[in-house]
């Protein structure tokens, strides 16, 4: 092998590493602004609709809390979402075999799902399509659409020109 060889190796080997960089960087940036766009969302509709300590829609667990009052769930549920975070920074952090990173994975999913139940009865509640809602669960850049939708609607009922919907009390809601 002669030095050309190595350069050129070494120049495509920069180059990808730089493609990684920005994509990781876009994804840092992405999950930044939909981060603040939830934030923003959620504690507005927190504080149209009443609900105490609403500045706890900028800590994680704290959002989840806002997420549960906002959909009117069962306040048991955010245990689920404790133990959905507490098993992923586990799973990362230590070799745990196979069966608690399956348990993991199943709460995770439980997670998601209320999340979905959640979205399904704020979209209703403010007049948003749940389709966002659900997409934005799998596909974390158009989670910025609704939580901009939702911040704008939450506006407009502070301010008197809008209303939020009336959703009917599910049974399902206490079950949980």
């Amino acid at each position: 092998m002669d030095i050309l060889e190595i350069y050129s190796a070494l120049d495509a080997f920069g180059i990808f590493l730089g493609v990684v960089f920005l994509f990781l960087l876009g994804f840092l940036l992405f999950g930044v602004i939909v981060y603040i766009c939830t934030g923003l969302a959620y504690y507005k509709a927190a504080e149209v609709e009443g609900i105490p300590n609403n500045w706890l829609a900028w800590i994680p667990i704290g959002n989840s809390y806002i997420m549960l009052r906002l959909a009117e769930k069962n306040m048991n549920l955010l245990f689920i979402f404790i133990a959905s975070m507490a098993s992923t920074v586990i799973r990362n952090f230590y070799d745990t075999g196979v069966i608690i990173n399956l348990i993991s994975f199943g709460i995770s999913i439980w997670s998601i799902i209320i999340s979905i139940q959640c979205y399904l009865v704020i979209g209703k509640k403010y007049g948003i399509s749940p389709a966002w809602f659900i997409v934005g669960c799998f596909i974390i850049p158009v989670m910025i659409v609704p939580m901009i939708m939702l911040y704008n609607k939450a506006k407009k009922i502070a301010r008197g020109e809008a209303t939020l919907n009336i959703v009917e009390d599910d049974k399902n809601n206490e079950e949980w």
